[in-house]
C-alpha cells in the first residue's frame, strides 16, 4: 500500500516558513479530512489514510474532535493492516474531549478479545 498522501504532507509541513504557515496547512488538511469522513461510502484504505494524517497533527500538537469514530470502525474490520490502524489511531488521538465514542472502542476491543482467530487476540 501506498502512502505518498502521508509523505507529501509531511514534507509540506516541514517546508513551512512559520508557524501561521504551517497552522494554514493544518487546517487545509483537517478540512479535507472533515469533508472525506463525511463520506459514508469511504473505504477502509481511505479511512487509514486520513487516520495516519490525523496522528501527524495530533503529535505536531494540533488537537482535533475528528477520528475516533473512524478508528473504532478500523478496529472493526477484518483487514488486519487496517485494525492495527485503528488501535493505535485510538490510543493517540483519545481524550477525554471525545470520549463519546469510547463505548464502541471496548466493544471492539471485546469482540477481538473473544475472537476465535489467533491473530486478533
Amino acid at each position: 500500500s501506498s502512502i505518498r498522501g502521508l509523505i507529501s504532507f509531511v514534507s509540506k509541513i516541514k517546508s513551512c516558513n512559520n508557524d501561521m504557515e504551517e497552522e494554514q496547512k493544518v487546517d487545509q488538511q483537517l478540512a479535507n479530512i472533515r469533508a472525506k469522513f463525511a463520506n459514508k461510502g469511504i473505504s477502509g484504505y481511505r479511512r487509514k489514510k486520513y487516520l495516519w494524517k490525523l496522528m501527524y497533527i495530533n503529535m505536531l500538537g494540533y488537537s482535533s474532535d475528528l477520528g475516533l469514530t473512524e478508528a473504532a470502525q478500523l478496529i472493526n474490520s477484518a483487514n488486519f493492516s487496517e485494525k492495527i490502524a485503528g488501535y493505535v489511531s485510538t490510543s493517540i488521538l483519545y481524550n477525554e474531549a471525545n470520549s463519546a465514542s469510547l463505548d464502541v472502542v471496548i466493544n471492539s476491543i471485546k469482540g477481538d478479545l473473544n475472537s476465535p482467530v489467533i491473530y486478533i487476540r
